[in-house]
């Protein structure tokens, strides 16, 4: 997926102030949460046009990942 251009939709996190939704990034790696195994310590506040998670935030801790 390195390089591969994606429409990304986020769901309003603050974390997204500021960004439109349904905005194009370039994905750098093709890692991926299973939404399955994702802990319920997370909310999803991202994912692209096929619905794989392109963001998650802690519900309580200032911890992110894009």
């Amino acid at each position: 997926m390195h390089g591969k251009i994606d429409g990304i939709k986020h769901f309003n996190h603050p974390l997204f102030k500021n960004i439109k939704n349904n905005f194009k990034a370039t994905r750098y790696h093709s890692l991926i949460i299973d939404r399955n195994s994702l802990s319920r310590d997370f909310d999803i506040i991202a994912e692209n046009n096929k619905k794989i998670i392109m963001g998650i935030a802690h519900k309580k801790l200032p911890i992110y990942g894009l």
